[in-house]
């Protein structure tokens, strides 16, 4: 079955290659489905049985990693060719959240600039965030290890197909977050208070595996709170990307003011 779908999905992506013209939908299925092999890839590395030797495993992320890759350079050039995620089209709901990001950027320096325009204490938030998850390899080669970076690692792709979209950062981001990590919350918590997803951990048997989950669960826990305020200003309205001289001093006046 899988084959056969696969198969038509070829066939498709040759049909559509070689006509005159591309349609925007069909770039965003093509892409879409490309992030989705990536992370179906990963749901195999995790689920026990699947793919049992270490051969095996480094094969299916490194042609997961590279199928990921194509998706992402089918958005970059995409919105590329169509000047996607420029004001005009970032369709703003409520004139107070206007966009400041300058048009006369590449869309690599307008993503450069828009990292440069969050909040400083966001941007240690986020370094001690992925220092969280990163510290998983200390206790490598443990399934529960394993898990964690993968839902680590499952966010990236998402993110930065947001990002190449958005043209720079917005907080539709959060997005990539909760699809990866909400699964995540529900693991680490099973594996806390009870047996359903392995043996449960315990402080006494575990140590500081124990208390790294514990601190790695409040981190993630935390953010994906920050992530749900972020999509629900975003689905209000307040959809401007972070990054211009402007907004940052628009912003430095509003923390001024009494």
């Amino acid at each position: 079955m899988v084959g056969a779908l696969l198969i038509l999905h070829s066939a498709h992506l040759i049909w559509a290659s070689v006509r005159r013209s591309i349609y925007r939908l069909e770039v965003y299925y093509f892409s879409i489905g490309d992030l989705l092999w990536f992370l179906a890839s990963l749901v195999l590395l995790i689920v026990p049985g699947l793919i049992t030797t270490s051969s095996g495993a480094i094969a299916a992320l490194v042609v997961a990693l590279l199928v990921a890759n194509i998706g992402l350079a089918q958005l970059w050039t995409h919105a590329e060719a169509n000047d996607t995620g420029l004001p005009p089209l970032v369709l703003e709901k409520r004139p107070e959240h206007p966009d400041y990001l300058p048009t006369d950027l590449s869309r690599l320096a307008a993503l450069g600039k828009s990292w440069l325009g969050i909040k400083t204490w966001v941007k240690y938030w986020l370094f001690a965030l992925n220092g969280a998850f990163l510290a998983a390899f200390f206790f490598w080669p443990a399934d529960i290890a394993k898990i964690i970076l993968i839902a680590y690692l499952a966010t990236m792709p998402m993110l930065l197909a947001i990002m190449i979209v958005q043209r720079g950062l917005t907080r539709l981001l959060g997005i990539g977050h909760l699809i990866a990590w909400i699964p995540l919350v529900i693991y680490l918590t099973g594996r806390l208070l009870g047996r359903s997803f392995g043996s449960q951990l315990s402080l006494e048997n575990d140590g500081a595996l124990y208390i790294y989950v514990l601190v790695l669960l409040g981190f993630v826990t935390v953010c994906l709170a920050f992530d749900v305020y972020d999509l629900v200003k975003w689905f209000k309205g307040a959809r401007s990307r972070l990054g211009s001289e402007a907004e940052m001093q628009r912003r430095h006046q509003i923390e001024a003011a009494p």
